[in-house]
């Protein structure tokens, strides 16, 4: 999310929620079907994927570090 959007001054208008201090990971959709978690899920199932079809990646994510959990 990038700092002073509209995403970020208005989420309502997008359906999501920011709690602080960490919305920039931590926001999620008001209908709970998108999380950090489910995100990083995505985001972990992606990386094996690519890797498993020897496709070059650079997932350099905000998620990544979830990933080294």
């Amino acid at each position: 999310m990038v700092a002073q959007s509209r995403l970020e001054k208005e989420p309502e208008e997008f359906g999501i929620v920011l709690p602080q201090p960490e919305h920039w990971c931590q926001w999620y959709s008001q209908d709970g079907e998108n999380t950090y978690e489910i995100r990083t899920k995505r985001l972990a199932e992606l990386t094996r994927i690519l890797d498993e079809a020897g496709i070059a990646h650079g997932m350099v994510n905000l998620y990544r570090e979830a990933l080294q959990r």
